[in-house]
């Protein structure tokens, strides 16, 4: 279980999105960009498995946001961070709408880019576990790249940095001209 090198005590549920490969790789190229304390978002929560990662394997102190579409995504995510004693802010909604007036240091995103399409036949969904990402499985991604630069405390040298379950990893280190700036690594 990906879980037991990390020192973290996570509860999982079938009603909330499960951390996989790309939430591994996300929480451990997110560790190795954190230079200075940060305020850092996980954006599509679902467990914490994220941001409860990035928290136990960085010794900066950071202050951690979470949020989820889900409301049993962010009542998880909220025992989780208790249970590994992290302290956090937690809230429920879409993409930034919980976020209004607050700036981040660093943007962490696992929402799903994948086409809804795939995921009648992905393990990944169920009932529970839903896709609201387009037909082609990028109405989330456009949105977040759309409003992101809105929620990022500029000027800000740190990375900016986005994953989701597509594998598609960007970093901006300068959002002032967005798709100018941002290159793809």
């Amino acid at each position: 279980m990906i879980t037991k090198n990390i020192n973290l005590d996570l509860k999982l549920s079938n009603k909330v999105f499960k951390p996989t490969g790309t939430s591994e790789i996300l929480y451990k190229s997110t560790v190795k960009q954190i230079h200075k304390p940060s305020k850092i978002l996980d954006l599509g929560c679902g467990s914490g498995y994220v941001g409860l990662s990035i928290a136990k394997n960085t010794t900066l102190i950071n202050q951690y946001f979470f949020s989820d579409l889900s409301v049993e995504a962010a009542k998880l995510t909220k025992k989780n961070s208790k249970k590994n004693k992290i302290k956090s802010i937690v809230k429920n909604g879409s993409l930034f709408t919980p976020w209004k007036n607050y700036k981040f240091d660093i943007i962490v995103n696992d929402v799903s880019g994948i086409s809804q399409e795939l995921n009648k036949i992905s393990p990944w969904y169920n009932k529970y576990v839903t896709n609201i990402s387009g037909k082609d499985g990028t109405d989330l991604t456009i949105k977040f790249l759309d409003e992101s630069p809105n929620f990022l405390a500029l000027p800000s040298p740190t990375p900016f940095i986005f994953l989701n379950s597509s594998l598609f990893i960007g970093y901006f280190n300068d959002i002032s001209s967005r798709e100018d700036s941002w290159k793809i690594t």
